[in-house]
């Protein structure tokens, strides 16, 4: 007798950046009541400011500030779908840390 096979939602991955909001959080909600597991990734936010700067122009840094502030003020209500699910991945060096997310995802 094998191992049983995985669940649909151990072979799907879902990634999404989202502005938090409570839509999106039901959205979260939804897909956790599913069994999918929530990771959420943060980077150095002076670091992502930076290149969101680079990538699409000074006009954005409005719209990056607006949502670093939803994310500051929602951090409690983020803090419920992810849990101790949180990997930083940009450090404030640039460099990306996909050994520690590998590391940690597959714990």
């Amino acid at each position: 007798m094998g191992v049983p096979p995985p669940s649909w939602t151990d072979r799907i991955v879902v990634t999404w950046a989202f502005i938090p909001s409570p839509h999106n959080f039901q959205v979260i909600e939804t897909l956790v009541s599913l069994g999918f597991t929530a990771w959420w990734f943060e980077g150095d936010l002076g670091r992502a400011r930076e290149r969101s700067i680079t990538r699409d122009g000074p006009n954005s840094v409005h719209q990056f500030d607006a949502q670093v502030m939803h994310l500051t003020n929602a951090r409690e209500e983020i803090a419920k779908f992810y849990s101790g699910r949180m990997i930083t991945t940009l450090t404030p060096n640039g460099y990306l840390t996909c050994e520690k997310i590998l590391a940690k995802i597959n714990q």
